[in-house]
């Protein structure tokens, strides 16, 4: 998947990334970073993962490859995924809405929907661009 951020890589896998290191380094874009700090956590295997927006810099294609591959990386460890793009967490097992840093709605996404609170409000002003 990463292939063509290698393959501009002077020193292959071996070749600083980013500018404030060394300057043989290369730069990266902000999707091809924010890939690369996605397969920095999927090597990792760590048990506990973290993701805050890990799509935010990615197009629609790799946004859904790496939604699509998501519930086999994180099998059998906790995961925790912050986003406000409504759309990536309709896969997630529980969420937690927060408002004014008050946890006020709780479930998964189809109990969410049906409860028309403050999680249904989001979705539907979101998914109304895609429609």
């Amino acid at each position: 998947m990463l292939d063509h951020v290698v393959e501009k890589c002077p020193n292959g896998v071996d070749t600083y990334l980013g500018r404030e290191f060394s300057d043989q380094s290369v730069a990266l874009s902000g999707g091809e970073a924010q890939s690369v700090a996605l397969a920095r956590a999927f090597y990792k295997d760590s048990p506990i993962v973290l993701f805050d927006e890990p799509t935010a810099a990615l197009d629609p294609i790799r946004e859904r490859e790496i939604y699509r591959r998501l519930n086999d990386f994180c099998h059998g460890k906790t995961a925790a995924f912050v986003s406000h793009r409504m759309g990536s967490t309709s896969f997630c097992n529980k969420i937690l809405v927060f408002e004014e840093g008050k946890l006020i709605e709780q479930g998964d996404h189809a109990a969410l929907m049906e409860a028309r609170g403050v999680y249904y409000d989001m979705f539907e002003k979101q998914s109304c661009y895609y429609r």
